[in-house]
């Protein structure tokens, strides 16, 4: 992947992970629970850290990727 692919996915993440902060301090009751920040590595590791790899692979000229194994919960 390129690095400026690179760079558009990791602040695309960042950008949700601080929308989610946002909301975690407006519906967390008192007293606050401390928000869980992740790393840019969880983040790329993540559900939708995954699907943003692919489709810049894909814009990239590889092949279409095969839905990986998931342990937790699918897309959507």
């Amino acid at each position: 992947m390129t690095p400026k692919h690179q760079e558009i996915i990791d602040t695309t993440l960042q950008a949700i992970q601080a929308r989610e902060r946002q909301y975690h301090r407006a519906l967390s009751l008192p007293p606050e629970e401390p928000f869980c920040t992740r790393s840019v590595e969880e983040l790329r590791a993540s559900l939708l850290g995954q699907k943003l790899c692919w489709i810049a692979e894909y814009v990239e000229g590889y092949p279409a990727a095969v839905q990986p194994e998931r342990r937790e919960q699918e897309w959507g």
